[in-house]
């Protein structure tokens, strides 16, 4: 395989680049963080971020070679080398509809005065580690665990978080000048039985995080306006032994994407003028009669998850 060339801009230069190849018309395929032009066989990485953060992290590939890489190119390395020459993940094209699983949303509309936030600490990777790239779904066990996976990526939050886009990704992006066409991909990595999982878990903990009182939930951050509430909660998270943050103090919930509650707020919440949202719920159970049927199978699943991922000998348990 030809070696790509690889170049780093800073973001304003990166903005710059692709300005100037849609106005030369120059074919390219964009990702979030990179440019590649084929034609060139060329690729331009985003190397920080507006604020000055790094988006990439010197990581090492299959051959040991350390280069500065993208959270989702550190991904695919590290899936790469858990399961060498996987050409597909088994599953049937009806499972396709799997992906349509969202994450759990709620809006109550505008809110004051005292709350307690809380929110699951990397919510997607404690719920993959505990999984396998073949997960079957509703509850099932697979073959290919993601423990060494997660494990790799575990001190790296935009890689972790980039597994569960690149076992959805179907598509990627061409542009030429100022169009864009959807490109079907290959993706050895498709997951459908794995996505709706771990959406199929968040809304269950999203419904109960609703059912003890809270009034505002995005994927895996929730508002309450009393302790109660919030306390019955955490109490549940404990149970379920996953690990969160919480934050107490005055709550201002301006609009959808733009709040405060104590020293916790969103990078939208000092808008000028916070645009209006009506009032929304979207969380969908997976088994509507056992609301917590997914999260007791998964937790359940963890000891059985250990005993295919550990060994026992004279020195302790290790892992394999």
């Amino acid at each position: 395989m030809m070696t790509v060339n690889r170049h780093y801009l800073e973001h304003a230069a990166f903005r710059f680049m692709r300005t100037m190849l849609q106005n030369r018309d120059i074919y390219f395929i964009a990702g979030t963080n990179s440019l590649f032009i084929p034609s060139r066989n060329e690729k331009y990485i985003m190397f920080n971020r507006p604020d000055g953060t790094w988006v990439c992290k010197q990581w090492p590939d299959l051959d040991g070679v350390i280069e500065n890489r993208t959270p989702s190119e550190a991904a695919r390395i590290e899936l790469n080398r858990a399961f060498p020459g996987l050409r597909r993940v088994g599953w049937r094209s009806p499972h396709v509809k799997l992906f349509d699983w969202r994450w759990p949303m709620m809006f109550t509309g505008a809110r004051t005065g005292r709350g307690i936030y809380i929110d699951l600490k990397g919510a997607y990777w404690q719920i993959y580690r505990h999984l396998w790239l073949d997960t079957a779904f509703p509850c099932g066990y697979g073959s290919l665990s993601l423990a060494w996976v997660a494990e790799r990526l575990g001190d790296w939050k935009a890689a972790r978080n980039s597994l569960i886009g690149i076992i959805s990704a179907r598509e990627t992006l061409g542009v030429k000048g100022f169009k864009s066409v959807r490109l079907s991909m290959q993706n050895p990595f498709l997951a459908p039985a794995l996505w709706a999982t771990v959406q199929g878990l968040l809304n269950e903990i999203a419904f109960q995080a609703e059912k003890n009182g809270a009034i505002y939930i995005a994927t895996d951050g929730y508002i309450f306006p009393e302790e109660k509430g919030a306390r019955r909660f955490e109490e549940l998270l404990l149970d379920y032994n996953l690990d969160y943050r919480i934050a107490r103090g005055t709550m201002d919930i301006r609009t959808w994407g733009g709040y405060k509650v104590g020293k916790k707020a969103t990078a939208s919440y000092d808008s000028h003028e916070p645009r209006e949202v009506k009032s929304f719920r979207s969380i969908n159970l997976p088994d509507q009669k056992h609301p917590l049927h997914f999260l007791a199978w998964w937790a359940h699943s963890i000891p059985v998850y250990k005993l295919q991922n550990w060994r026992c000998d004279d020195n302790g348990y290790r892992k394999l």
